[in-house]
């Protein structure tokens, strides 16, 4: 049977014989394989190789910047063989004392210091078994582990109706035009003030303004309320404007008056008065406002318009500097007209395009 079996499975017969020895003596939990004592622990690895491995990995900001793993393990064998080549010509020479430390008591280089020969491959899984959490923080910055590793929640969007959250903010467009000043015009980039359904991600309110402000928020949201009824609750950013008395009443400092009950109507403020519950994102987390996402479409329009500046100036098209030359001959006198148009016709423009969307 032994035979037959090793021929049908293409086994040696001493290896069926074993395991059923082993299944008399143990049973069936001693037919599975053991991992090896040392699984997941490196070898090579040294207290050299860790110290290089957080300084090169985990680097200060602005110092080695976020090396690739290829650029890591060529420096990784330049000071391989420092250490190996030129430790005893340094030794040797005005610097001996300071590198003393890197010999033991034989006078060849301590396992300290001494780099292990590994491959790129086993560099990259060293460096892989850092936690992704900390990579990221050390080489993308504080912004890129809030929006990459922080624990998210993920709200249910279908288990809400539409006016159950409006949600606002601002956003600085990415285009130049004119703003009127005392005297004449002048040239700056718009804030768009916006609010939008939860559910339906639908466009209900906004308006271009110079400068963002309480006022350009109750504006907004004044024609809300008018064309779309009363929100059972706002979702809005955390900047003083949108905390202003107009819109949420006065704050009442309770260590100094204590408890208080509910707020007299004309404490309330404009939220308070219609009974819109007041919810405010999370700060400095762009992701906890879902507007953010959506001002896409905003940025796509802004692309597609002359005026487009990009959002920093290294974005900035060929065709925009030669547009601020022909803004210069035109506020000198030696132009009819500007290229660059006025607010209200870049609102009018913008009013079209979110009211498609």
């Amino acid at each position: 049977m032994v035979h037959a079996l090793a021929a049908q499975h293409g086994r040696p017969a001493r290896t069926i014989r074993h395991w059923a020895m082993r299944y008399r003596r143990h049973g069936m939990a001693a037919l599975v394989n053991r991992d090896r004592a040392d699984k997941g622990m490196r070898r090579k690895s040294n207290r050299a190789l860790d110290e290089f491995l957080v300084g090169h990995v985990i680097p200060q900001r602005g110092v080695f910047g976020a090396l690739t793993v290829n650029e890591i393990y060529r420096a990784y064998l330049e000071e391989r063989n420092w250490r190996s080549e030129c430790i005893g010509q340094v030794l040797r020479g005005p610097d001996a004392e300071k590198y003393a430390s890197y010999l033991d008591e034989d006078g060849r280089l301590s396992e300290r210091w001494r780099l292990p020969n590994v491959t790129c491959k086993t560099l990259r899984a060293y460096v892989n078994a850092i936690p992704e959490p900390v990579r990221t923080l050390a080489r993308g910055g504080l912004e890129k582990y809030q929006n990459t590793q922080e624990i998210l929640s993920h709200r249910a969007l279908s288990d809400i109706d539409p006016l159950d959250f409006l949600v606002g903010d601002h956003r600085l467009l990415d285009i130049f035009c004119l703003v009127p000043v005392r005297g004449g015009w002048r040239l700056a980039r718009p804030w768009a003030t916006c609010f939008i359904d939860m559910r339906t991600r639908r466009w209900l309110g906004w308006g271009l303004f110079e400068v963002p402000s309480s006022g350009s928020i109750a504006a907004v949201l004044r024609k809300v309320l008018i064309e779309w009824g009363v929100p059972k609750s706002v979702y809005i950013d955390n900047r003083r404007d949108y905390r202003s008395e107009y819109l949420e009443g006065k704050h009442i400092r309770r260590e100094k008056t204590g408890p208080v009950g509910e707020f007299d109507a004309t404490w309330r403020g404009v939220f308070g008065t219609l009974g819109i519950r007041v919810i405010h994102s999370i700060v400095r987390r762009a992701r906890s406002k879902i507007i953010e996402p959506n001002f896409i479409r905003l940025a796509n329009f802004d692309k597609q318009l002359p005026e487009y500046c990009g959002h920093c100036p290294s974005e900035r098209p060929e065709r925009f500097e030669a547009m601020v030359k022909q803004h210069g001959a035109w506020v000198r006198g030696e132009r009819s007209e500007s290229p660059f148009r006025t607010i209200q016709e870049i609102a009018t423009l913008t009013s079209v395009r979110l009211k498609v969307e």
